[in-house]
């Protein structure tokens, strides 16, 4: 024990010592600049200069292919196959710097005023070197091809003959940009719709396919327009509430819509989504009657809506807004107009500004659609665009709130979130 106490010990006075040194060596003012001065340099570099630090897979994420441009078309096309119902072509574009091949069926007959709808249609994982252009998904081309479609099957780069190296479809960005470059060549064409391109994908595809349609940029087909007087103000203000008459008159609408209703704070811990008392706008007064009495049933509960939407949420809007795209059924569209509404928002609630949706208008164009009725309310928005190149398919107010709005119960940060 003692000889263990005296070997800790000797040790112990040789660590106070080179600290006492090196301390003294640093305090010293008359210390030698040789050896302090280089030390000091090359902190004073690395502080200048740091190193970045690598983005890892920074290619594969959604801002960095939103980023990019696709602008592609279509090469020399080669025919390879004909029949009573479309011909079949090969052909190329460039994707990324790459000569990316692929098959492309075109149907036979007259074609439509604006072009054909098109499909670019994604292969699956096959290894390369068994990959085949015109044997690979054959029936499932034909069956679309005789329904009218272009079908551009592409050949993703290291498959058949494309040039590059096979990225993969899950830890790659290289597929996506090759779909995204078919878009732009077919949209470049003479003989399709450019607003009519779909994506179709098998297994692996399916990853890309939506991946692609979330890093689709929105280039010119997504429109904003505000007003705050005059006649589309008006307009758009009355569309509104033409709208909500017409809901509040339809029974299947209005009991739907009465679903998402929770009528208190036990059905809303359960539900998590849908709409409260708290959050409708009312005024405190009535707010605290509202919870005292018993829930309305829906007629009662939508003809108050009809009400504040009349006499309140119109009137009092500084702007009254739409954000149209130019197919309001085309899903990259749908999702552009809905990334653009929500950027807006936050925004909007940074700067202390108060949205609202209020797409009745959009709600009763697809009412009628669906019943195959005169489309009424598509004619009182199209009054207000003037342009029949754009279809509104979101409408909102805006403005500065009058009182701070109560949360909405919905799930919390931590019911939704997990640390890593």
């Amino acid at each position: 024990m003692r000889k263990n106490f005296r070997g800790f010990a000797v040790t112990f006075l040789i660590v106070i010592f080179a600290i006492l040194a090196i301390g003294y060596l640093f305090l010293e003012k008359d210390v030698d600049k040789r050896f302090v001065q280089p030390v000091i340099e090359n902190i004073s570099k690395v502080n200048k200069e740091p190193t970045p630090t690598p983005f890892a897979f920074q290619e594969m994420t959604i801002p960095y292919l939103r980023s990019k441009t696709y602008l592609s078309s279509l090469g020399e096309m080669q025919k390879v196959r004909e029949n009573p119902n479309y011909t079949s072509f090969l052909t190329s574009y460039n994707s990324d710097g790459f000569k990316v091949y692929g098959l492309l069926t075109k149907p036979r007959g007259e074609m439509p005023k604006d072009g054909y709808p098109a499909v670019v249609f994604i292969h699956g994982y096959i290894p390369p070197e068994n990959y085949q252009t015109k044997v690979n998904y054959a029936s499932y081309v034909d069956y679309l091809a005789k329904n009218g479609f272009v079908i551009f099957k592409i050949d993703l780069r290291g498959h058949g003959n494309s040039e590059g190296e096979p990225g993969g479809g899950y830890y790659s960005g290289d597929y996506v940009i090759d779909t995204l470059n078919a878009v732009s060549a077919l949209r470049n064409s003479d003989f399709v719709n450019p607003n009519k391109i779909g994506l179709w994908g098998h297994s692996m595809a399916g990853n890309v396919v939506f991946r692609s349609f979330v890093a689709m940029p929105a280039g010119d087909n997504v429109a904003l327009s505000l007003f705050t007087e005059g006649r589309e103000y008006e307009a758009l203000g009355a569309a509104i509430v033409q709208a909500t008459e017409e809901i509040v008159a339809d029974h299947e609408m209005i009991e739907d819509s009465h679903a998402w209703f929770r009528d208190g704070p036990r059905d809303m811990a359960r539900e998590r989504s849908g709409l409260e008392l708290d959050t409708a706008g009312l005024s405190p007064a009535i707010l605290a009657a509202a919870k005292f009495l018993p829930a309305l049933p829906a007629e009662q509960s939508h003809g108050a809506w009809l009400g504040q939407t009349r006499d309140i949420h119109v009137p009092t809007a500084a702007l009254l807004g739409m954000i149209s795209v130019r197919d309001r059924y085309d899903r990259p569209q749908a999702l552009a107009a809905g990334r653009l509404w929500q950027r807006l928002h936050l925004d909007a609630s940074a700067a202390g500004l108060a949205m609202h949706p209020l797409n009745q208008p959009v709600e009763t164009i697809d009412r009628e659609r669906q019943l195959d009725k005169e489309a009424a309310s598509e004619a009182r928005l199209a009054n207000i665009v003037k342009n029949p190149g754009w279809h509104p398919t979101f409408c909102f107010r805006g403005g500065y709130p009058a009182r701070e709005a109560i949360a909405s119960a919905r799930r919390s940060m931590e019911e939704v979130t997990e640390e890593a």
